[in-house]
């Protein structure tokens, strides 16, 4: 009995608020109202029934409580927060996915992902990239291709070349004996020293000094010799 006056009173207050989607929290307040004041009832000695009935009373007439709470949401209102909190909600998403899509980029694009972090661990040690240079060489070894996307020029007096390892069938990676991955690099026809700067399983990045102009940089890998036409180290 006590149930059904409570649900009575909720949906005659309801029935008179035209935003519907704010009937679900107006049911919840209520009802925490009415609990709080049935609580306080029974710490007086009431049992829980009589308690809900004087805490129903207390509230006041249903029609008025509901014409009341119809002004404070009314749809034009209601609509415009629901989609203000839906303008957010994308908003937020779409920071979240500018933050995180990198990452995921990365686990798909191993190429762009080591380059990428490769190139923010110099800026962390005050390493500026001053000069790129495209150069889409590739070494075909048969099972496995040794490619070199491009050669960065740093204010360091570096130029670093970076090596990507891709298997012809990923599925069988490094199933076969990898060639000597080392390449020899000759500036302007020198053989210049050769700096290990990262290892990665299947990423290589290496550097070389510099001090005088560049006209060519020939790069060789297991005795298969490409040359890049590189106008820089001034």
């Amino acid at each position: 009995m006590s149930a059904r006056s409570r649900d009575k009173f909720l949906d005659a207050v309801l029935k008179e608020v035209r935003f519907s989607w704010a009937h679900g929290k107006i049911k919840e307040e209520l009802n925490d109202h009415i609990d709080a004041h049935i609580k306080e009832l029974v710490a007086e000695g009431l049992d829980e029934e009589e308690a809900l009935l004087i805490a129903l009373e207390s509230m006041g007439d249903a029609h008025e409580i509901g014409v009341e709470l119809n002004e404070v949401h009314k749809p034009i209102w209601g609509w415009l927060l629901f989609f203000s909190r839906l303008a957010l909600g994308v908003v937020i998403l779409i920071i979240s996915v500018s933050i995180v899509y990198p990452s995921i980029k990365g686990m798909f694009n191993q190429d762009d992902y080591y380059i990428d972090n490769f190139k923010r661990t110099l800026m962390m040690n005050d390493i500026t990239i001053t000069r790129t240079q495209k150069a889409n060489i590739t070494y075909d070894f048969g099972s496995y291709k040794y490619t070199i996307p491009s050669l960065e020029e740093a204010d360091n007096g570096k130029i670093y070349i970076y090596v990507e390892v891709k298997a012809t069938n990923p599925l069988h990676l490094f199933n076969d004996e990898l060639p000597s991955i080392t390449p020899s690099i000759y500036v302007n026809g020198k053989l210049e020293d050769l700096q290990v700067e990262i290892w990665a399983g299947v990423y290589f990045a290496y550097s070389i000094e510099f001090n005088d102009p560049i006209e060519e940089i020939e790069i060789v890998i297991n005795s298969i010799s490409h040359t890049v036409a590189y106008k820089g180290g001034q």
